[in-house]
């Protein structure tokens, strides 16, 4: 039940995994959404930021009797009221007092839809091609007549959706109801809303293509030289790993104020982590090396509240030693794990 969350100003409870607003007659409002998917095309994680004039307090449902930290991976500002309902057996509600917030979903999945499956068998590899839709899920109008993303009255000041796939995804096709301009740049969908728009719903079809060496049934690529940039960005290696196993695991965590910090992690030339929030509790990942140089590289997602992005990381059997590293959109940090069979 972590997909309950969406903001309102009077109780019309609508099932949605991202945060459909509906906020107070005649507040200038601004709603930015990005949407991270996942390799697989099946989930993805909502990062929403609404901020609006005035000191009119909002509601924001949560699944029955979870906190925000519970219900969110991340959410600001964290000084919230509970409003419980003794009478509603799947929600509750949190009150914000001005201003605005910013959340991070949990990994989601609703609002996606499998279209159609191919697949094709060539030079000993398997393709598969699968289609997804993602859209606004079926949002019934309130008593005031509004739907989907909705400000009442006066519109959104400033609207924005924000797509970003993985390498493996095609994006196809994308469609809203209201006015404003479309843009894509790689794996980037942005739809810019214009001013005051209001009772917004999308779609965006993409295709996801996995390839598998059906003779191995493992797709591993081997680094033959040192990585020196990624995705456009100058890489920064801080220190040198020496290792005898070349099955280790890897503890991170921010060891600092809790910021919003999104995270990818890549070794060599596979992520093993997409869009990771960065929490004080440790996330442990496991991870397997080839013979030589490996190159662990921090890629920043967004920079958190407080720039740059930083996240703390220790090795296995290497426990009393960690270190932190730094990311922005300009430099990627990174350590270089070095694996020598005895």
């Amino acid at each position: 039940m972590k997909n309950l969350a969406f903001s309102i100003s009077f109780l019309t409870f609508v099932t949605a995994s991202f945060l459909l607003p509906t906020i107070i007659v005649g507040q200038d409002a601004s709603n930015e959404s990005i949407f991270y998917f996942s390799e697989t095309g099946k989930n993805y994680i909502d990062h929403t930021s609404l901020q609006y004039t005035g000191n009119t307090s909002i509601d924001i449902i949560v699944p029955k009797n979870e906190t925000v930290e519970e219900a969110f991976q991340y959410f600001s500002p964290n000084n919230v009221v509970y409003k419980r309902y003794p009478n509603e057996p799947l929600y509750d509600a949190v009150i914000i007092n001005s201003g605005g917030y910013k959340s991070i979903s949990h990994e989601e999945s609703q609002g996606i839809e499998l279209e159609h499956t191919r697949v094709e068998n060539r030079d000993g590899k398997r393709i598969e091609y699968k289609i997804y839709k993602f859209s606004t899920l079926d949002s019934p109008k309130d008593r005031n007549g509004y739907f989907g993303y909705r400000w009442l009255n006066n519109g959104y000041s400033g609207f924005r959706l924000l797509f970003q796939f993985p390498s493996n995804i095609e994006i196809l096709d994308y469609y809203t109801n209201r006015k404003g301009e479309w843009t894509e740049n790689d794996n980037i969908l942005v739809f810019n809303g214009e001013p005051y728009v209001n009772n917004i719903v999308f779609s965006v079809r993409y295709q996801v293509i996995t390839i598998t060496d059906t003779k191995s049934r493992v797709s591993t690529t081997v680094p033959t030289e040192r990585i020196h940039k990624l995705e456009g960005r100058r890489l920064a290696y801080k220190k040198i790993y020496e290792v005898t196993s070349n099955s280790i695991s890897i503890d991170v965590w921010d060891r600092e104020k809790e910021d919003g910090d999104i995270i990818s992690l890549r070794l060599n030339d596979d992520w093993i982590v997409r869009n990771l929030v960065v929490r004080n509790t440790k996330k442990k990942l496991f991870i397997n090396l080839v013979e030589g140089e490996n190159y662990l590289i921090l890629h920043a997602e967004n920079q958190g509240e407080i720039p740059p992005n930083t996240a703390t990381i220790s090795l296995s059997g290497k426990k009393n030693e960690i270190i932190e590293l730094k990311s922005d959109m300009d430099i990627s940090q990174g350590i270089i794990i070095k694996y020598e069979a005895l």
